[in-house]
């Protein structure tokens, strides 16, 4: 098969496709319902399904910590819920990754700002330059890392 999903589960997240049909990324789609912005599940799902079976579909591992405010923590893990959802619905073989994993397997210097990640995934799949959110240059480098892990190739 060799196919990845790359899954940068934010607002300002993004999804990644590596393999057999090229290299894609998404933003993370999402809609506006009432005065809320929410990740969309049918658009998300249509991508994923759109991209055929994978081997992985590997998901950045996020905690509330990195989010501001209980409203931002709250809106933040009810968009995370609902690509997991989506993943769980379409039973698509999944895990998750933490940060400090797939940027030290990928050599990102330990603290890195978002710049950074996009140069690395800019390096990695040029054919992308200049068109990257940090989002889905984040989405992209965890799907790389997920080719990596199952080709044997992932080194920490």
């Amino acid at each position: 098969m060799t196919a990845f999903l790359g899954i940068d589960p934010g607002l300002d997240g993004a999804i990644a496709y590596v393999g057999r049909y090229g290299t894609h990324s998404w933003r993370m789609p999402t809609v506006k319902i009432g005065t809320k912005r929410m990740v969309n599940t049918q658009a998300v799902r249509q991508i994923i399904i759109d991209q055929g079976p994978v081997d992985l579909v590997m998901i950045e591992d996020v905690n509330a910590g990195a989010v501001k405010s209980v409203m931002s923590a709250f809106a933040f893990g009810r968009g995370y819920g609902r690509v997991e959802a989506v993943i769980e619905c379409l039973d698509r073989p999944y895990t998750y990754i933490g940060s400090h994993i797939w940027t030290k397997a990928l050599g990102i210097t330990r603290g890195a700002g978002k710049p950074e990640h996009i140069a690395v995934a800019e390096r990695l799949f040029p054919t992308l330059r200049g068109e990257l959110t940090d989002g889905q240059a984040d989405a992209l480098l965890i799907a790389e890392y997920a080719r990596r892990v199952h080709s044997g190739r992932a080194v920490a």
